[in-house]
C-alpha cells in the first residue's frame, strides 16, 4: 500500500504522506505556542506573521477529518495560552473557554486539510487565508458568545502601518494579512520539503517555482500597505484652523476591590477619581472617569451625584462618569453625562453585555445557575446607542466589553459621532495580561474608525489616541494618573465604517468555495512526479 494511499483499509492514523500523525499534532502545538508569544504579556506581535506556519504545514499531510482534530487540539492550547487570566476562577471555566472556540479553529484544519489536493497554488493560499479571516469573523458575530481575544489584528497593536489597513478593511483585514503570509511561507516551505512529505501532483520544479511566485507575490503586498500605512501617517495633516475640539482627560485610579467590592473600597476610589480630577492642570472641556468608577447604585446615592455634580461645576468642565444604576427593577451598567453645571444630562447603558461576567442565560429556567459564583444579579442591557454633544463636538460613548468588538465603534461613528470614548475596568482582572489584552483593541478601534479615542480605564492603559492609533498621552497599568490631549472633530467616516465587513467577507466566501471546488475535482493523494 502506497505511503498516500487514502482507501478504506488505511488507519485513522495514516496521514496523506509518510509523517507520523504525532509528529504533525506537534507542529500544531508549535503553532499554538507561537501565536500565545505574539499575545500579552510577551507580546512578540512579528511572530504572529510566521506562528501559523507549522499548523498549514501539518494540516496539508492530513485527511479532513484528522485536520479537524488537530487544529481543535492547537485552537483549544491556543486559547487557553491567550485566556489564561480566567484561572483566577477555576481550571474548569478556563478549559470549557478553550475547548469551545478551540472548535471554530478545528473547522479551519477541516477545511484547509481538504484544500491540500489544490494545484493551484496562489487560489491554496488565498483560499486558506480566507478560511482563517471566516474562522475570526465566525467567532466575532457568535451572538452572546462572540469573542475576538486571540484574533490575529491585535498583536500588530503596536505596528501602526500595518494597522492603517483596518481603515479600508477593519481588523479581520489585518488578520487577513497576517494569515496570507502565513499560508504563502508554509507552502513555500512545502514546496522545498522531501518527497515523503505529500504534494499536490507536479513536478517538483513546477512546484517550486509556484510557491516561490506566490510568495514574491504576498510579500509584495504586505510591503506595499506597510509603505502605504507609514505614508498615511507621516503625511498626517494638522487640524484645520476653527475644526471644533475637546480638550479631554481619562483620569484612572487604579483602585483594587475585594470580590464583591466593599462599601469603604467604593468610596476610597470616588475619593481618589475627585482628587486626581481636582488636581487636574489647567482649562478642561471633557473628563472622563472609568465604567463603574461609581461602583454602587448613582440613583439611590443623592450625596455622590451633588459631589461629582460639584466636581464638574468647579472645574466647569463636562464630565462623563460610569456608574451602576438601578431602574424598575433593573440593573444597568451605565455612562452618565454631567454638565459643566452639574446637571446630569444624558445616560448611555451598556448593550452589548458579558455572558456569565455581567449575565447568566436561562437563570429563570435552570434553578442550578442561581449558584453561578460570578454575579448574583444579571444586568439588563441598554436599549439604543447613544451620541452626546459636547460645545460642538459630539461623543459616542461605548463600555468596556464592547470595544473589543468593531461593530459598537461604527454604529456611533454612523450615527454621528466625532469622537469616540471608551469606558472600560479590568479590576476584576486583578493585574493580570487580560489589562493589555483589552488596551490593545483601542489602537485598532482608533484606526478603523479614523477617529480619535478617549479610553478611560480603571486600571489601564487609560489614553488618548489619535485617528491612526497612536497614544498623545497615556497612563500605564496598575497606577494612578491622567491621560490629557486635545481631540478634534472628524466627520468623514473611514471605508472600513462606510462598507463594514461585507466586502471582505465576500471576497474571502468566493476565495474558498473556489478552492474547495477546485480540490475537489483534483486528483486525490497520488504520488508526487518525480524530475
Amino acid at each position: 500500500m502506497s505511503a498516500c494511499d487514502d482507501s478504506p483499509r488505511a488507519g485513522p492514523w495514516q496521514t496523506r504522506g509518510e509523517q507520523p500523525f504525532l509528529r504533525l499534532a506537534a507542529l500544531a502545538g508549535l503553532s499554538a505556542l507561537l501565536i500565545f508569544l505574539s499575545f500579552p504579556p510577551v507580546s512578540l506581535g512579528p511572530l504572529a506573521w510566521v506562528g501559523l506556519v507549522p499548523l498549514i504545514v501539518a494540516l496539508s499531510q492530513l485527511r479532513p477529518a484528522q485536520g479537524f482534530f488537530v487544529a481543535w487540539l492547537f485552537g483549544t492550547l491556543m486559547m487557553g495560552g491567550v485566556n489564561h487570566f480566567l484561572g483566577m476562577f477555576g481550571l474548569l471555566p478556563l478549559l470549557a473557554v478553550a475547548l469551545f472556540f478551540g472548535l471554530f479553529y478545528a473547522l479551519f484544519g477541516l477545511v484547509v486539510a481538504g484544500l491540500a489536493p489544490l494545484r493551484m497554488v496562489r487560489l491554496q493560499v488565498v483560499a486558506v487565508a480566507a478560511a482563517w479571516t471566516l474562522v475570526e469573523m465566525a467567532r466575532g458575530h457568535a451572538g452572546p458568545l462572540a469573542y475576538t481575544f486571540g484574533h490575529l489584528a491585535y498583536t500588530q497593536h503596536s505596528m501602526l502601518p500595518i494597522l492603517q489597513f483596518a481603515s479600508l478593511m477593519g481588523a479581520y483585514g489585518v488578520g487577513f494579512l497576517i494569515a496570507l503570509t502565513n499560508a504563502g511561507l508554509a507552502v513555500l516551505l512545502l514546496a522545498f520539503l522531501p518527497d515523503n512529505w505529500y504534494h499536490p501532483p507536479s513536478s517538483r520544479p513546477e512546484r517550486n517555482r509556484a510557491a516561490s511566485r506566490t510568495m514574491l507575490a504576498v510579500y509584495s503586498l504586505v510591503f506595499i500597505t506597510y509603505i502605504w500605512g507609514a505614508l498615511i501617517i507621516r503625511g498626517t495633516p494638522e487640524p484645520a484652523p476653527g475644526i471644533a475640539s475637546l480638550r479631554a482627560a481619562a483620569v484612572q485610579a487604579s483602585a483594587s476591590f475585594s470580590t464583591p467590592p466593599k462599601p469603604d473600597e467604593i468610596t476610597d476610589a470616588i475619593n481618589t477619581y475627585v482628587e486626581l480630577s481636582e488636581e487636574l492642570p489647567g482649562k478642561f472641556d471633557l473628563v472622563v472617569w472609568p465604567e463603574t468608577a461609581v461602583g454602587l447604585d448613582i440613583n439611590a446615592a443623592p450625596f455622590i451625584q451633588n459631589r461629582i455634580g460639584k466636581v464638574a461645576e468647579e472645574l466647569e468642565a463636562y464630565m462623563l462618569v460610569g456608574a451602576l444604576e438601578w431602574e424598575d427593577e433593573k440593573l444597568y451598567n451605565s455612562a452618565l453625562l454631567i454638565s459643566p453645571e452639574g446637571e446630569y444630562l444624558d445616560t448611555y447603558r451598556k448593550i452589548n453585555l458579558v455572558i456569565f461576567g455581567e449575565y447568566v442565560p436561562l437563570r429563570s429556567d435552570w434553578k442550578f445557575l442561581e449558584r453561578y459564583p460570578l454575579r448574583g444579579r444579571d444586568f439588563s442591557p441598554g436599549l439604543e446607542r447613544k451620541i452626546m454633544d459636547i460645545s460642538g463636538v459630539k461623543i459616542g460613548p461605548i463600555i468596556c466589553f464592547e470595544a473589543i468588538f468593531p461593530g459598537p465603534g461604527r454604529e456611533v461613528s454612523r450615527l454621528g459621532a466625532d469622537v469616540i470614548v471608551i469606558l472600560n475596568s479590568d479590576n476584576w482582572a486583578e493585574g493580570s495580561a487580560e489589562l493589555l489584552h483589552n488596551s490593545a483593541t483601542a489602537p485598532l478601534r482608533a484606526a478603523e474608525a479614523r477617529r480619535y479615542i478617549i479610553r478611560a480605564a480603571s486600571a489601564g492603559i487609560s489614553a488618548i489616541y489619535d485617528p491612526y492609533g497612536r497614544p498623545l498621552s497615556d497612563v500605564p497599568t496598575n497606577m494612578a494618573g491622567i491621560a490629557a490631549a486635545d481631540v478634534y472633530a472628524r466627520e468623514q467616516l473611514s471605508t472600513y465604517h462606510k462598507w463594514g465587513d461585507w466586502p471582505l467577507l465576500c471576497i474571502c466566501a468566493l476565495a474558498l468555495l473556489a478552492g474547495l471546488i477546485k480540490a475537489h475535482r483534483a486528483p486525490q493523494l497520488q504520488p508526487v512526479i518525480k524530475q
